[in-house]
């Protein structure tokens, strides 16, 4: 079965994320992006570039889409998910740091072992393409990202 122009989209932003391909990531991104916490365009790339820096593998899952016909028709995805990183690397040697507990660690960074977390993304077609425009009512599902198993 043939996906939808939102769904392309999803899968084209997680295979950036798990990719850590900023550019590609990026073009997903209007040049008019603007959310009410004051983000823009250029902190969301500075925001990817830095998580892209700080993990070496990052996994995006997307259990359910609680999307209706009507919201895709006017651009807007609700969306649950997770996001898993890993540490493979280790950091450089400092007085005080136990270095055995670094390399290969899991952490969710948004949702957990059984919660997800959620938000709204609001799209616009741009040409022939779909791209994000603002995200809204972000729920990471938790408090403090924890250890993955």
């Amino acid at each position: 079965m043939r996906k939808d122009p939102l769904e392309r989209f999803l899968d084209s932003a997680c295979r950036a994320v798990s990719s850590k391909n900023s550019v590609a990531f990026m073009d997903l991104i209007s040049n008019d992006y603007v959310d009410r916490y004051g983000l823009t365009r250029g902190n969301i790339e500075e925001m990817i570039r830095r998580l892209f820096l700080s993990f070496d593998d990052i996994k995006v899952i997307i259990p359910g889409k609680t999307t209706s016909r009507e919201q895709k028709l006017a651009g807007n995805i609700i969306l649950e998910f997770k996001v898993v990183a890993t540490y493979i690397s280790q950091p450089q040697a400092q007085p005080g740091v136990d270095l055995s507990v670094y390399g290969n660690q899991r952490y969710y960074l948004v949702g957990g072992p059984t919660e997800t977390g959620s938000m709204t993304l609001s799209l616009r077609k741009e040409g022939k393409q779909w791209r994000l425009l603002s995200v809204e009512h972000i729920d990471i599902g938790r408090p403090i990202p924890h250890y993955a198993p």
